[in-house]
Order: structure tokens, then sequence, then C-alpha cells
């Protein structure tokens, strides 16, 4: 039986003005539209939510026929379960008819689907009951058909229904429990957990795309350190990462990483780094040793690890790629492990490289890994502090010239003295604000050039 509470009325005022364009047009066909999911959680939690899920009473049908066409986007996929992605104004949304599923045939889409007219049949389909929460669009209140509200008082995960049936359904809802625990700091709950770790090889028959968003949701998160470690003690590492379970059980030198092995290092490196988090860096940082296994090595003195820089990045480079990273993040990771250890020698470079390295795009990201590397380890931070007054140092970049002398000559012009005179006036004005741009640029040489007759 539903519970419907009262709460949200006040809330109505700071949600977008979009969300009553939609609700209007629902009104004046005789629907109701609820705000659902992780939106009323994060509103709960007291967040603003930064994805908008809706649910209603109206068919597909009945939706594409009354709703403007120009709201639904064209490249929308589950329309024939139900689901379409919005966007009004500035504001993206997605929107689920009232549904219940039949079993799933691919381990993601049901074989069957009914929609209904009221909610009570809803959020049954739903994985777990901190997600089965409805606000009513038209008065503020929220309904709440299993306990959800419940759970996040008390920081607990639960699935809606049987765990089993829940995850062997769609896999999916092994990594999206973890990253919902990690990130609202929740606790699956007995069975919930057992089943979980039972299930935790069905990962494998999920897409490396599907799997690549969710690890990434939830390194990410601020609760990163966290997730890992639940992916960990589940098993789901061990299933999906196999290259990073393995580095549980390597050892390191004590003196530089008191904190034990390869993994423990890991996990205190993703709780140190700084928010908010870049995908590069927090790749990185999951992946920064991920070749110490292999370059492991016990020389004379301690246990080495020749090479593992580059042969980390190299090994990042294929999982990313088996997870449909994309390539511009897995190059930033890769150039952000390629460095890692190279940066400690930063006092004995030479200067060139020096300042090169300074004015790196990702310097910045250069050092949160270098600085969540020690933190996570040795927590001497005399490198870093030495990287970042140097880096407050350097002089700007000159900008980049608006004209050049093939430009100059494309008009016509000869080669010669004039040319860096003009170039030296151009500069001047620039830096007093009176040319803007390269098209003023242009026009002021036009001018330049025609006080100078004969120059041509």
């Amino acid at each position: 039986m539903n519970k419907t509470l009262r709460g949200f009325e006040s809330t109505l005022a700071f949600l977008p003005k979009e969300l009553f364009t939609l609700l209007e047009r629902f009104h004046e066909q005789g629907h109701s539209l609820f705000l659902c999911g992780g939106s009323v959680r994060d509103l709960l939690l007291g967040g603003f939510p930064t994805d908008w899920d809706l649910a209603s009473s109206a068919s597909p049908e009945e939706i594409l026929a009354f709703l403007p066409h120009n709201w639904i986007h064209q490249g929308s996929r589950g329309q024939e379960w139900g689901s379409f992605l919005l966007r009004l104004g500035e504001l993206s949304l997605e929107l689920t008819s009232f549904r219940s599923e039949g079993n799933y045939r691919d381990h993601r889409h049901p074989n069957e689907v009914w929609f209904h007219r009221e909610l009570d049949r809803d959020w049954q389909r739903r994985d777990f009951t901190v997600n089965a929460l409805y606000m009513d669009l038209s008065n503020g209140l929220l309904v709440d058909p299993c306990g959800g509200v419940e759970d996040l008082r008390a920081k607990r995960l639960k699935t809606i229904g049987k765990p089993c049936a829940r995850f062997s359904e769609d896999p999916l809802r092994i990594l999206r429990g973890i990253r919902f625990s990690s990130e609202i700091d929740l606790v699956p709950e007995g069975e919930t957990w057992q089943s979980l770790c039972d299930h935790a090889d069905h990962t494998l028959e999920l897409s490396g795309s599907r799997v690549g968003k969710e690890l990434q949701a939830i390194v990410l998160g601020k609760g990163r350190a966290r997730g890992l470690r639940l992916l960990w003690n589940s098993g789901v590492l061990a299933a999906l990462l196999p290259e990073l379970q393995a580095l549980e059980e390597v050892p390191q030198p004590p003196m530089f990483h008191p904190e034990g092995p390869v993994l423990l290092h890991t996990e205190c490196v993703l709780a140190n780094l700084p928010e908010p988090v870049s995908p590069a860096l927090a790749w990185a940082a999951l992946l920064h040793d991920i070749g110490k296994k292999q370059c492991f090595s016990r020389g004379e003195d301690r246990i080495r690890f020749h090479g593992h820089d580059m042969v980390s990045a190299e090994q990042a480079r294929k999982i990313l790629g088996r997870l449909s990273i994309p390539k511009s993040v897995q190059d930033a990771c890769c150039s952000l492990i390629e460095e890692h250890i190279r940066i400690a020698s930063f006092p004995e470079w030479r200067e060139k490289r020096k300042v090169t390295f300074l004015r790196d795009p990702l310097f910045l990201k250069h050092l949160s890994l270098h600085k969540a590397d020690c933190l996570g380890s040795h927590r001497l931070l005399g490198i870093y502090e030495v990287l970042l007054q140097q880096w407050r140092q350097i002089p700007p970049l000159p900008p980049k010239p608006l004209l050049s002398g093939k430009d100059l000559i494309q008009k016509g012009w000869k080669p010669g003295p004039l040319f860096r005179e003009l170039f030296d006036e151009i500069e001047a004005l620039r830096a007093e604000g009176r040319i803007q741009n390269r098209e003023d640029a242009l026009l002021f040489a036009d001018e330049f050039m025609r006080m100078r007759k004969g120059c041509r």
C-alpha cells in the first residue's frame, strides 16, 4: 500500500519551471505526473538533482500524441518500453509511463511490458527501495510505497522483492547498488549483500560500455574509496578488473608504503583525491600502479617495481579500451600515470623541461595525483610544495600573435622590416585593449600599410 507523506510542498517553488510547463500539458489530458527515483532521493537528502526522472499515467502512444515533437529527443531509445528523453529549453528529463514488466530476455530488457494508469504497479519493477520514491508535482506530496524513506534514514540499501531476482534480471543493478552505497553512504542489508556477492560473476554478462559507465560513476563520486572496497569485498572487482584485484597480495617496501599492499594503497589514493575530480584523474588514481605485479622484484635492499609507470599506463589503456572509455580520457589518464614516478625527480630536471611541464594543460591533475599518491603512502609532501611554488611563480605565456607573415604575404605585401614594426604595433595596441581580435588586427594592418605607400 502506498504511503503518502507531506513535506515537499515548499520545495515546489525551487524546482525548474520546465517541470510545471510539462505538468500543465499532462493535466490538460487528465494525466498525473510524478518526479521519481534519484531525483526525489536527492531532494530528501538535502541536495538538488542533476538528473530529472519523471513517471506518468499516460501511455507511450498518448505521450507521442499530445507532447510537441520538438520536446521529444528523436534519438530516444526505449520508447517501446515507455521511456522518453525530453528536452525543454536547457533542461533534459527522462520520462517513463507507469508500467510493470515480465521476465528479462537479455539481462537488460523485459520480454513484456504492461502500462498502467496508477503507480501501484510501477514501483514493483524498480531495483532498490530508496529509488521507489515519488513526488506528485501538482501538490508536492511524497509517495513512499515500500519504505524507502525509512531505509534512507537508516542508511540501508535494500532491494524491492527478492535480491536474487532483481540481480538476475539485470546484473547492472549489482554495480548500481555499490554506487548508491558509496555515493550516499548506505550499507546493504544482509540478504541484499549476500545475493550481490553471490551474483558478482553475473556482471561479466554486461557490455563493456555499461560497466565502464557505472565504474566511472563510482570513482567520480565522493565515496570512491569505499566504492573500491565494496567492489573488492563483493567479488565484483575480481570479475571485472582482475588485474586490480591481483594487487591485494603485492607487497611494497614499508619505508615508502607503511599502508601495506598495492591495492590498499590504491584505496588510500582514491580517498585523498581533491573534489571535484575529473574522469582522467579518477581513473589514473585507480590504475596508476596496475603494473606493479608484473614489475615486482626483490632487490638486495628492498622490493622494487622498475618501469611500472610505463607498464601501468599500457595496461590502463587496455582496460579503459575494453570499458569503452572515450579516447580523450584514456590519453589524459595514461599521461598522468606515465609521469607519476618521474615527477619525484622534478628538482633535478633541466630548466626547459621544468617550464614545459609546469605549463602542461594537465599539470594541476599531475599535481593532484602526486599529492594523493604521497598522502596514501609516506605522507611526505616536499616535492608537492616545490611544484606548487614554482607553478605559482612561472610567468604566463605570451598570447598567440593575431597575425603571421603568411597573412600579410597573402595580401600581396612584400616581406621586410615593416612586418616586424607592424607586429610590434599590433601587440602594443592589443595590450592597451584597442585591438581585440584577428579582425581588428587585419583592419589595422590595412591602414598601417596604406599609410606607407609603395610597400606593396
